[in-house]
């Protein structure tokens, strides 16, 4: 997906081209990228949480065993 990315801002870098769209979309694809790791880190920090706030909820051990 990164080669994808690098390849198609390379092509349009060798254009000349003045359309600002194209420009948009390359750089929202690049800001993605940058913040993709950031954002699959808050995802799992809420998994957690979530998991922890549903293991608070049982009760005993067993339970517990089923869960994991």
């Amino acid at each position: 997906m990164l080669a994808l990315v690098s390849a198609v801002s390379v092509f349009f870098s060798e254009q000349d081209i003045n359309n600002k769209a194209a420009k948009e979309i390359i750089n929202v694809v690049i800001i993605f990228f940058i913040f993709h790791p950031f954002i699959y880190f808050l995802s799992l920090i809420f998994i957690q949480s979530n998991n922890f706030y549903n293991m608070k909820k049982v009760k005993n051990y067993n339970d517990i065993k089923n869960y994991i």
